[in-house]
């Protein structure tokens, strides 16, 4: 269950394969389930290609996935787990010294955010899940219909 919520989004950037700043911000408008994993993270390497699946299933114009890796040595350790595990529908974003991690209040990993259109948080689940089975796409169809403008 997807608990807490409330709190405003990270302001910190995070960077993506090729050094640049992506925000929060850049991604208004839609609800955005942010993961943060390691290499170093058994249950983090076990959920993310269902994170994968879940993005190829669920993304648009709605929603997104956006996974953050935050080992310190960035894209050399990042890229050959993401390509291992077949994530081929996520973007690599690096959070190397863990700025983003830390704002949010990140105290275990796997942690997995999820925020609305305006960039608040709805909820957090802090453990790994299953995140394309279907009581999971549930709960976050319920999230994107409701913050649906009128």
């Amino acid at each position: 269950t997807l608990a807490g919520g409330g709190r405003a989004g990270p302001e910190s950037a995070w960077f993506d394969r090729n050094g640049g700043e992506i925000s929060l911000e850049d991604f208004r408008g839609r609800v955005v389930l942010v993961n943060f994993w390691a290499s170093w993270c058994e249950p983090c390497l076990r959920e993310l290609p269902s994170m994968s699946r879940l993005q190829v299933e669920m993304a648009g114009s709605d929603f997104t996935v956006i996974a953050i890796n935050i080992d310190r040595e960035g894209l050399p350790v990042a890229a050959p787990y993401s390509e291992r595990l077949g994530l081929d529908a996520l973007e690599i974003y690096l959070d190397p010294r863990s700025r983003v991690a830390r704002e949010v209040g990140v105290n275990q990993m796997p942690t997995t955010v999820l925020y609305d259109r305006d960039g608040n948080e709805i909820g957090r689940l802090e453990g790994s899940a299953e995140w394309d089975e279907p009581e999971a796409k549930a709960l976050l169809r319920f999230f994107i219909d409701k913050s649906l403008p009128i």
